[in-house]
Parts: C-alpha cells; structure tokens; sequence
C-alpha cells in the first residue's frame, strides 16, 4: 500500500481482528472512549452496549426504501472525494446501532425523494428530522457522549438542510 493513503476497510477489519486476538470479532468501543487514532476507524469498533433503540434490520419496506434513496442517491454524493465511500458502504451499517444517525440517514432519504418525486410528502421526512435533532442535542448534553456518532449525525442532518434550502440549480 503507498504510503499516505488510507487503508481499505476489508485491511482494516482484518487488523482489527488480528488484534483482538483472533478472526472471531471486532474489537469492542469502550463505553464512552474511542480508539487512539479517533474519526472514523471508531466505527469499525463500535459495540453493543444494550437494547437503547439499537437494531439488527430495518422494519419496515418504507424504512428500506428511504435507506436505499440515501445510499444510492444522497450517500454517493457525500462519497464523491472518500475513496472508501463512508457513507453509501460502511456508515449505513453503523446506523442501525444509532437511533439519531438512523433518523437522519432516513430524513435525508425521504427529503431526496420529495425533490424528486411529487408522490412523497415532507411530512414524514420532517418527523425523522426533528427525531435525529432531539436525540442529537440530547446526546451533546451527555459528557460522555460518542463524539463520532454525533459528528456524523450532524453531517448528515446539514445534508438535509442543504437540501431543503438550496434551489435545484445549486444542488
């Protein structure tokens, strides 16, 4: 690999498994730390830390719909200059163990699809927008809050803003 470059996730999985000891799992997230090197190499170390909204699938096809949009539509664009393609192939993963980045991963996905499709109303992609912004200044009120989880929660719910303010051409 040159030098300077980032590594690829299936290397990086692969050394996080190394070093916890086996190829069995991934190395768990503290509770509340993060790993030495901070940003998004946490991701891949994110644990179960419980039943708090955590899921395993979404529940429903409206869910898998508006995740689908974000990824095939919103997330490619936010990807454009990340090689690895954070958050169209790893992120949405992460989500699941999230409620907030889960809501406005799905606020994005259904506002894309009010831009485009006269069908779609704003409502629903308000509701998962005022959710993820709730649970978000919730969580920046905790001290021992997920920097990284927050951080990309925020990320995504500016997306979101973008696109609710900017006109079509500057999109």
């Amino acid at each position: 690999m040159p030098e300077g470059l980032p590594t690829p996730p299936s290397e990086k999985m692969a050394l996080l498994r190394s070093a916890a000891g086996g190829s069995h799992g991934v190395r768990p997230l503290e509770a509340g730390g993060s790993s030495a090197g901070g940003g998004f190499e946490d991701i891949y170390n994110l644990g179960s830390t419980g039943n708090n909204g955590e899921r395993e699938y979404l529940n429903s096809p409206d869910e898998v719909l508006f995740m689908q949009v974000f990824v095939e539509e919103v997330g490619v664009w936010m990807d454009s200059l990340d090689r690895d393609k954070h958050f169209s192939r790893i992120i949405p993963f992460v989500a699941l163990k999230s409620p907030m980045m889960l809501n406005a991963f799905l606020a994005c996905g259904v506002k894309h699809l009010t831009l485009v499709n006269e069908a779609y109303k704003d409502e629903k992609a308000l509701f998962y927008y005022d959710t993820a912004t709730t649970q978000l200044l919730r969580s920046l009120q905790n001290p021992d809050r997920d920097i990284v989880e927050c951080a990309t929660t925020a990320v995504v719910l500016n997306v979101y803003e973008i696109m609710t303010t900017s006109p079509a051409q500057e999109r």
